[in-house]
């Protein structure tokens, strides 16, 4: 799954996913973007990605169902969510 990170925002911002599904966020900004999954920082814990790069991350098999919020800590209003399904 593919995330893109473009004029401060997330596309798309709304993710369905399941647990063991890797999700790539290519940050395509010519700004400095973070990813934080709030309450859940183990699994993305305020990663810093630079224009032009991008950040793997693979949902966990045993990460509970849920909503996640995605957040970016560089912009405030930059928000997303992750919902994991159970499979």
């Amino acid at each position: 799954m593919l995330v893109i990170m473009k004029n401060h925002q997330f596309e798309p911002r709304l993710l369905h996913v399941r647990p063991g599904q890797a999700i790539r966020f290519d940050n395509s900004d010519d700004v400095l973007h973070s990813l934080l999954l709030v309450g859940r920082e183990s699994v993305i814990g305020e990663e810093f990605i630079d224009p032009g790069q991008s950040y793997t991350v693979r949902i966990p098999q045993d990460m509970p169902p849920g909503t996640y919020e995605l957040a970016c800590t560089v912009h405030v209003d930059m928000r997303g969510q992750i919902v994991v399904s159970g499979e």
